[in-house]
């Protein structure tokens, strides 16, 4: 009986379509970009694709510099 339970299971293996998990949401974290006027100007990051995608335009104000 378990020879037939694991031919069923590569069976429904190769015909159903397998759901993948999807890679959890880093935290944010912000980056600098540049300076000016005396001001850090960085971009807000996430993570959510596992390659360092996600990332906001550089306009958010984060100190002095």
């Amino acid at each position: 009986m378990p020879m037939v339970n694991r031919l069923a299971d590569r069976i429904l293996n190769a015909v159903l379509p397998q759901a993948k998990a999807a890679a959890p949401c880093g935290p944010y974290v912000y980056r600098l970009c540049f300076c000016r006027g005396g001001l850090r100007y960085s971009k807000r990051c996430r993570d959510c694709t596992g390659d360092g995608g996600g990332c906001s335009p550089c306009n958010i104000v984060t100190g002095t510099c």
